[in-house]
C-alpha cells in the first residue's frame, strides 16, 4: 500500500462526483476503488470510503483486461498498430473491400493459414459484428432462416417443425434480448421473453445442465425432429470457469450431425484463453456450425466480433456447404488483430 496524496485526494471527489452519474450495475455493492493509471498490467487504485479513503494501492490486472488484453496491457506492437491504423486505415464498413481486412482474412483463412486447418475458406465465411452479443444474435437469426423460404415466403415444410434451442444451465451470452433469452435466470428475462405468446412458429428455449451426456441423450432421443440448434459455451465463464467432462463436446457434436442440427460454438470469454485459439475440442477440435469469435480479436482495443455461418444454411450440415464465422465490422479492428494473430 502506498501513501495517500492531494492528487489521490483528488481523484477521491472527482470519482465521488461522478459515482452518483454513472449507472450502478451491482446493487450498491460497487468496489469502494477509483482506477487512476496503469502501466502494463500495474494499475494504481484509490480507496473511496472508510479510515484509508484516499490511501493508494498497486495492484495487478489478473483479469487479462476482462478477458480481452491477451498479448498483454500495452503491448508495444498493439499500440502500435493502433496508431498506424488511425493515420492510415480510415473508416470502411464491409460493404467496401479494405487492404487491410483482405490481409489478415487470406492469413487466416486461405491454404498455410494460421486457422485453416480449423475453418478453411473453402468451408466458412466470415461476418462481421461490433460485440459478441451481436455475433450470437446473428448466429441464431441465421440458424431460424433455415427454416424459412425467403425466396417463397415459405415455411420450408421439413424444417418447419424445428423450433427447440438447446442452451445450458448457467452460459452467458450476452445482453441483447436474443441473448438474455438464452439465460436460464429469471432476473434477467422478466418482461423481455413472452414464453406465453403461444406461437407455434416462434423458438422455444429448452436448458439443460452443462456437461451432462446422460441428460443430452435423453433430450436427442425425445427431441431429434424438432431441434433447430444447439448453443454452448466450451468452456462456461460467467458460472465460475466450468470445464465439462472429456468427451462431453465432441458426442455434443456428434448428435448435432447425426440429427442435422445446428452446432453454434459461444467462443467470445474462451478464444486465445486455453493454450489453444479454440476451445471447442476434446483430444482433437470439434468443428461447429457457426462459431462466434470475439474479445481478445484486437486486444480488447476495438470492438471486434467475428462468426462464421454457411452460404446455404439450409444444407449446413453437409460437408459440400461453407459455414460463417462472425467477424468484426471496423477496419481498424482487422489492423489491430492481424498484429496480434
Amino acid at each position: 500500500m502506498l501513501q495517500s496524496s492531494l492528487e489521490s485526494q483528488s481523484c477521491v471527489d472527482l470519482a465521488k462526483r461522478a459515482v452518483d452519474i454513472h449507472l450502478d450495475h451491482y446493487g450498491g455493492k460497487r468496489l469502494p476503488y477509483v482506477c487512476v493509471s496503469a502501466t502494463g498490467l500495474r494499475q494504481r487504485f484509490v480507496r473511496l470510503e472508510g479510515p484509508d479513503a484516499g490511501s493508494e494501492l498497486d495492484v495487478m490486472d489478473a483479469g487479462g483486461g476482462y478477458a480481452s488484453a491477451c498479448l498483454g496491457a500495452g503491448h508495444p506492437d498493439i499500440c502500435k498498430a493502433a496508431v498506424h491504423s488511425l493515420e492510415n486505415d480510415g473508416y470502411v464498413t464491409d460493404e467496401i473491400a479494405s487492404k487491410v481486412r483482405s490481409d489478415l482474412l487470406i492469413s487466416l483463412f486461405e491454404e498455410g493459414g494460421y486457422w485453416y486447418d480449423r475453418f478453411p475458406a473453402s468451408k466458412y465465411h466470415v461476418s462481421g459484428r461490433n460485440s459478441g452479443s451481436e455475433g450470437v444474435e446473428l448466429a441464431l437469426r441465421l440458424a431460424l432462416e433455415t427454416r424459412w423460404d425467403a425466396r417463397r415466403m415459405c415455411w420450408y415444410n421439413e424444417r418447419r417443425q424445428r423450433r427447440l434451442i438447446l442452451a445450458f444451465e448457467g452460459a452467458w451470452h450476452g445482453w441483447t434480448s436474443a441473448g438474455v433469452s438464452l439465460l436460464n435466470r429469471t432476473y434477467f428475462r422478466r418482461g423481455l421473453v413472452d414464453e406465453l405468446a403461444g406461437d407455434p412458429n416462434s423458438w422455444q428455449v429448452v436448458f439443460l445442465p452443462f456437461g451432462e451426456s446422460a441428460i443430452l441423450e435423453e433430450f436427442f432421443k425425445n427431441n431429434k425432429d424438432n431441434v433447430l440448434a444447439v448453443l454452448v459455451e466450451p468452456i462456461q465463464g460467467d458460472a465460475g470457469i466450468v470445464v465439462p467432462p472429456k468427451g462431453f463436446l465432441r458426442r455434443m457434436a456428434e448428435l448435432c450431425r447425426i440429427h442435422e442440427v445446428l452446432l453454434i460454438a459461444d467462443e467470445v470469454l474462451t478464444f486465445a484463453k486455453t493454450g489453444d485459439f479454440f476451445a471447442l475440442q476434446d483430444d482433437d477440435p470439434v468443428p461447429p456450425t457457426l462459431p462466434s469469435l470475439g474479445r481478445a480479436l484486437d486486444s480488447g482495443l476495438a470492438p471486434f466480433q467475428w462468426s462464421s455461418p454457411g452460404v446455404s444454411l439450409t444444407s449446413v450440415q453437409s460437408a459440400e456447404s461453407p459455414r460463417v464465422i462472425f467477424v468484426p465490422l471496423r477496419v481498424r479492428s482487422y489492423r489491430l488483430a492481424s498484429t496480434a494473430w
